[in-house]
């Protein structure tokens, strides 16, 4: 399963994405996550394998990461930035 999360707006989705146990992927866009709003929770998906997106919106969730100690995810980013050769703040 991938979802792409492009152009929506997070709050406005209809489950909690920590329901969708078997999701591997998500693609993120900075569009919708420029405002203040938290972005969405990841950590508790099991199966996630992939988190990959633009620049500002994997630096913001890296942040978010530091801010909730969340290790498993963090640990996601890391490949994730090593791959694309993004740098984290």
């Amino acid at each position: 399963t991938i979802l792409n999360l492009a152009n929506n707006l997070l709050e406005t989705l209809p489950q909690s994405l920590e329901n969708l146990v078997e999701l591997r992927s998500i693609i993120l866009d900075g569009n919708p996550l420029d405002r203040p709003a938290p972005l969405p929770h990841l950590e508790n998906l099991p199966k996630m394998e992939i988190i990959t997106g633009d620049g500002d919106a994997l630096t913001r969730l890296w942040n978010q990461c530091e801010e909730e100690k969340l290790p498993r995810l963090r640990k996601l980013l890391e490949t994730n930035i090593v791959k694309t050769g993004e740098a984290q703040s």
